[in-house]
């Protein structure tokens, strides 16, 4: 009887989440005011997750749109500066963790590859995007690197979709947003929620977020109804799957996930009368390469190829494979029957819907294998976040407000979805999959050090050494 107790007693708290405790109530009384950094990086990630500086450039009457346009550059010259001034004290100290070494080389070889481009200012525009959030990276492993810090990054992250959704409603797309307001842009922002959302709101002690988070899962399944996309809706199938397998308790997961899809097949009924969400969907299995956007991505992904063959190294630019293209091939030199075989010319500019095959035609083998290597380190220390040690140090450290292994299969959720959707639209140069890295990182160095915690008060421990 006793056994069952406590077998009972291990499961709540894998689902639910770590009780109140002494040391949770001690650690809340050692919290203090956040200084200038600290605050500074965190009004930086929600600028980073909301992109609320593209919205005011839309609005009506409001400020000028050339300067909101320029926000995000504007808002990370701070964090830079903030950093060259910790840089000495973490450089004497050969603290190289928080440097992200693996995210610095694929930047480097982004930055590299600008020099092969037929149009650096293009690629220079995205590689600076990809720059925002490296110092994003950095900023948050020097300043944020306490538990206190990162449960707040956890609010903030899973927050998002409270503002997508707000700002989305039933429509299945952001209008003001240069990625989201397309289907294909929205879709693989919601399926990346579904589980990032629902596994957060498992791994809450207080009530509150708990079902909130339940609700903003429950609202990117309605998302991913309404975006119609048809990969989307695919690849959701394995992205279950997973958060059944990983589920603590997968009767109850099985219940949530009937009433998940009790949910998607009401919504597809009543928003899309006549059957026609079914057969979008379905037209993906029938459509094949030869015809329709089967037939065009073919095409763009064959290029791509075919462009990787050119500039095998370092690649042809960010943004530049399409130009490239054009400049390169002639009639009939690019493989296939169709559209840009018979004119490449038309190719330039176009988006690859293939994230592997950007990559790999963008920054060359040198980004590809950096981005591949950081996929592996993602996986590899995720698996430490779902083990018992890790969950034990992480409550001592935290206070116990969110369960770690929850959270941690949430962003391995997230990023499959991420990844099983990256093999058909345009998603490198968004912020999901930087912010994900991040704070799986971030997850694993706070539980990771509890000598470092125990040293001194939650939130202000020293930078994290090398592990």
């Amino acid at each position: 009887m006793r056994a069952t107790s406590l077998q009972g007693a291990q499961l709540r708290h894998q689902t639910y989440g770590a009780p109140r405790t002494a040391p949770a109530v001690a650690a809340r009384a050692r919290r203090r005011a956040l200084t200038f950094p600290e605050g500074y990086m965190l009004a930086f990630w929600i600028l980073v997750v909301t992109d609320v500086h593209r919205w005011l450039a839309e609005a009506p009457r409001g400020p000028h749109i050339l300067l909101m346009n320029k926000a995000m550059t504007l808002a990370f010259i701070p964090v830079i500066a903030m950093i060259l001034l910790k840089g000495p004290e973490l450089a004497a100290r050969l603290n190289k963790v928080v440097w992200y070494p693996l995210f610095l080389t694929f930047l480097l070889a982004s930055t590299l590859s600008i020099l092969a481009a037929v149009h650096p200012e293009i690629a220079w525009q995205s590689v600076r995007g990809t720059m925002a959030y490296y110092f994003l990276g950095v900023g948050s492993l020097i300043f944020l690197n306490s538990p206190r810090h990162v449960v707040t990054l956890i609010m903030i992250i899973t927050a998002q979709y409270v503002w997508w959704g707000f700002e989305s409603g039933v429509s299945g797309a952001v209008w003001w947003h240069p990625f989201y307001a397309n289907y294909d842009g929205y879709g693989p922002l919601v399926l990346v929620g579904m589980p990032l959302c629902f596994f957060v709101g498992l791994s809450a002690r207080t009530r509150w977020i708990k079902y909130g988070c339940f609700f903003l899962a429950t609202f990117c399944i309605l998302g991913i109804v309404t975006s119609y996309a048809r990969a989307v809706v695919i690849c959701a199938v394995p992205v279950t799957g997973l958060m059944w397998w990983r589920s603590p308790n997968r009767k109850q997961m099985t219940g949530a996930i009937a009433a998940g899809v009790a949910v998607l097949v009401i919504a597809a009924n009543t928003l899309f009368p006549s059957g026609f969400f079914w057969k979008e969907i379905s037209s993906a299995f029938t459509e094949g390469n030869t015809e329709g956007t089967g037939e065009d991505r073919w095409e763009l992904w064959t290029a791509a190829f075919q462009v990787f063959e050119l500039y095998p190294v370092v690649g042809a630019g960010a943004e530049n494979v399409g130009y490239a293209a054009r400049r390169a091939f002639e009639s009939g030199q690019i493989t296939g029957t169709g559209f840009y075989a018979e004119n490449p010319r038309r190719i330039g500019g176009r988006a690859l819907h293939n994230t592997p095959l950007q990559i790999l035609s963008e920054n060359g083998l040198v980004g590809f294998v950096c981005f591949l290597m950081m996929m592996v380190d993602f996986w590899r220390k995720n698996a430490k976040l779902r083990s018992p040690p890790f969950e034990q140090r992480w409550q001592a450290a935290s206070g116990g407000e969110f369960a770690l292994k929850p959270v941690a299969i949430g962003l391995e959720g997230g990023m499959l979805a991420y990844l099983l959707t990256s093999l058909f639209y345009n998603q490198l140069y968004m912020s999901i999959v930087w912010t994900l890295l991040v704070l799986n990182l971030l997850l694993y160095l706070s539980a990771k050090q509890p000598k470092a915690i125990r040293r001194a008060p939650i939130g202000r421990h020293e930078a994290l050494r090398p592990v």
